[in-house]
């Protein structure tokens, strides 16, 4: 009897009646036990749909000696499906045969990655054909002109019929049609529109731009985002009316370029200290590259102290309609430091807004400051006590009155508002508290 190798993944002897007489398994399949098929018929291993192939393979073998490959599916003794790739060799006259199969288990895994990789595609394909008709569908229905442009040099790649109608085209296309955007408005405003288009392009998005078309009478408001395309980055522009009324002013000064000059920080907060405009300078100041990182934002967040300044701030706004010579220092995103006089305005009937302008003071903080009156006069009462009061006595006196009146002025500031006043003063609320019951100045407890 010829000993089975096994250097095939599956050596089967089978004898005339079909039955195994011996089984071997290679390294591929080493985890499994051959000797549970001894003594079965061959037939037998493999699953209903294949057997007609074990008969095909055996008729082969004993009409010509050696049969074609054909796969079958074996179940094998630990219950798994393989597939193995069989061929047949006729070993004697009695119709013994010599089976030598190779596992098809890395072919089957790639012919399952393969179709699961195409089924994955087909799947992308129909949702990316999904997002597109919705696209194309919000596109052409929105009642809002959107235009697409190349941010190359400004020239519309696509608009919307409701864009169409607003700029009074017909969507000429070809080379030699006259599509640059900009020449939509009016010619005043064309130089910022095409500033404001360029910067959208470089930072991402841009705040909304009042703006004039030809052939309306009424401002838009502009709003520009970019988009990344199959070439060159598109931008996509959205024209909407209801905007606020032009920034203008008599004799053709444009305040909205005048305040995007002005060499002194501007910003314009909500009655939370949201951040709703900002002008260039206040950018640099800060440390930010543009508008957009600043919107949205607390204006806190960039103040010295920021539980107390803005709250301080606000609360002398709305008690004496403006403020001047507010000093603080502003943090930039970057650790710098820079001290700062502020002046603010209420903003509207209702004073919800507030405009500030942010002057930068700090080479001129340190000249010599006058001591205040109610100090003044502290002083000279205290000095008629010199020879009747020992220093160390008129010296701890000097501090008390001092610290007292800083503490009555903090609380005047803010309103009685402890928490902000402690920050403002640099210290607890535990310790403001102290001092409060020392110098009799909580009468009016506030939060």
């Amino acid at each position: 009897m010829i000993p089975l190798s096994g250097s095939a993944d599956v050596t089967l002897r089978v004898n005339a009646d079909g039955i195994i007489d011996d089984a071997a398994f290679g390294v591929a399949l080493a985890a499994e036990s051959a000797d549970s098929w001894i003594g079965r018929p061959w037939a037998d291993t493999v699953t209903d749909a294949t057997r007609a192939k074990i008969q095909r393979l055996v008729s082969d073998a004993r009409e010509s000696g050696v049969s074609g490959f054909r796969q079958v599916n074996h179940t094998m003794p630990s219950g798994s499906e393989v597939p193995v790739e069989y061929s047949v060799v006729r070993v004697d006259a009695s119709g013994g045969l010599i089976a030598v199969g190779r596992s098809l288990l890395v072919v089957s895994d790639l012919q399952q990655r393969l179709v699961s990789a195409q089924q994955a595609l087909e799947r992308d394909h129909w949702r990316l054909r999904d997002i597109e008709t919705r696209y194309r569908l919000l596109f052409h229905r929105s009642p809002e002109g959107i235009v697409v442009l190349d941010s190359s040099d400004l020239r519309i790649v696509d608009s919307n019929p409701a864009a169409e109608e607003l700029l009074q085209f017909t969507g000429e296309t070809g080379p030699s049609a006259p599509r640059t955007f900009d020449r939509f408005f009016h010619v005043s405003d064309r130089v910022r529109v095409r500033n404001h288009l360029f910067r959208a392009r470089d930072t991402g998005r841009s705040a909304p731009l009042v703006v004039r078309l030809v052939g309306h009478a009424e401002p838009f408001e502009l709003r520009a985002a970019l988009m990344s395309g199959d070439a060159d980055p598109l931008l996509l522009v959205h024209l909407g009316q209801g905007g606020a009324a032009a920034p203008s002013a008599e004799g053709g000064i444009d305040l909205g370029d005048l305040f995007d000059r002005i060499p002194d920080a501007m910003v314009f907060i909500a009655d939370d200290g949201e951040v709703l405009r900002v002008n260039r300078r206040f950018l640099t100041l800060v440390e930010l590259r543009a508008p957009e990182e600043a919107l949205g934002e607390n204006l806190s967040r960039w103040l010295g102290r920021p539980g107390a300044d803005l709250t301080v701030l606000q609360s002398m706004v709305r008690r004496y309609g403006s403020v001047n010579l507010f000093t603080t220092h502003v943090l930039g995103e970057f650790g710098s430091s820079t001290e700062v006089e502020i002046s603010a305005v209420a903003v509207g009937d209702d004073a919800s807004r507030f405009a500030l302008l942010l002057r930068d003071v700090g080479r001129r903080l340190g000249e010599h400051r006058p001591p205040s009156r109610e100090l003044a006069g502290a002083l000279e009462g205290l000095s008629r006590e010199i020879g009747k009061t020992s220093l160390k006595a008129l010296v701890s006196r000097t501090i008390a009155l001092v610290e007292r009146q800083l503490i009555a002025d903090a609380l005047e500031m803010t309103e009685g508002n402890r928490t902000a006043a402690a920050e403002l003063l640099g210290l607890s609320r535990q310790g403001l508290y102290t001092k409060l019951s020392r110098y009799d100045l909580d009468s009016s407890p506030s939060g």
